[in-house]
């Protein structure tokens, strides 16, 4: 309710509506959206959406719907919060995973370095990494399922697809 005072609360589509028009917007407008499919939207924000009929569209990474698998990025940061490993060589290099400033200095540099190779290389790679981390999933992150995307979609939120994996589009041949 808070946010509807000092807002105009809209759809995507009646946004991507009025800039087809080329139409002026009433008041300072904000479009709400969520990316990737998590468990969480559907448990903190939706209750929220739903009681004050707030419109949004979630972007839901289709191929991990209804799967115990995450985003590749949150993988990478999960592997590293949980692993007991101390180190990891990366592209030749060594880093030391000894604390959480350790941890998260290396997520920035291996993150960076996936997201500018290759799907097919990035996969492979993340196969060796997650082998060197000794990872077993923490079960932190949970994606969505078919039944509360379909549950949301019957009120006042939109659905749109934001890949089937969650790829680095500009990688893709």
């Amino acid at each position: 309710a808070f946010l509807m005072h000092f807002v105009n609360v809209i759809g995507l589509d009646e946004a991507v509506d009025i800039l087809k028009k080329n139409a002026e917007f009433k008041r300072f407008s904000v479009v709400i959206t969520f990316d990737d499919g998590y468990d969480d939207n559907y448990r903190l924000a939706f209750p929220i959406l739903k009681d004050f009929n707030i419109p949004a569209t979630f972007f839901i990474t289709t191929g991990l719907v209804q799967s115990t698998d995450i985003p590749w990025t949150e993988k990478i940061e999960d592997a590293l919060a949980v692993t007991k490993t101390s180190n990891i060589i990366f592209y030749g290099h060594q880093y030391t995973l000894n604390t959480l400033t350790d941890k998260r200095a290396a997520f920035k540099i291996i993150s960076s370095k996936l997201r500018k190779i290759s799907n097919t290389e990035r996969i492979q790679t993340m196969s060796n990494i997650l082998e060197q981390l000794q990872y077993t999933p923490s079960g932190r992150l949970k994606m969505l399922s078919w039944d509360q995307i379909k549950e949301m979609q019957r009120t006042n939120i939109s659905i749109g697809a934001h890949t089937m994996t969650h790829p680095v589009l500009s990688q893709m041949p």
